[in-house]
């Protein structure tokens, strides 16, 4: 029996799986990786697997930040937060907050 023989890795890994476990271990092992493949696919197809906003409104970075109203405005008037104001809306580049954070986590 040469190499050649398991040139399909699946037929590697089912007479592998058959030959060190009982039929009901392969049972339960074979649900298992069918309930893993099925989580991973919802993680990508899910929000997980979809690019992140590139720009947040002030609620987004208070919840984020875990920081008050206050706070936040006390940060972006200090300008250690950029910011950008359409109207009457304002928005911060997701980004920029990264950096922000980055930078004082290493000054920290």
């Amino acid at each position: 029996m040469g190499l050649e023989f398991f040139s399909d890795s699946k037929a590697y890994a089912d007479t592998l799986v058959k030959f060190l476990w009982s039929d009901e271990q392969a049972d339960d092992l074979e649900k298992f990786r069918v309930k893993l493949l099925t989580d991973i696919k919802m993680m990508l197809d899910g929000p997980l697997g979809k690019p992140p906003k590139r720009w947040l409104k002030s609620h987004e970075v208070r919840e984020l930040l875990k920081i008050s109203s206050g706070t936040l405005h006390s940060l972006r008037c200090n300008g250690k937060i950029p910011f950008a104001r359409i109207g009457g809306l304002i928005y911060y580049d997701a980004v920029e907050i990264d950096r922000v954070l980055r930078v004082q986590k290493r000054t920290a």
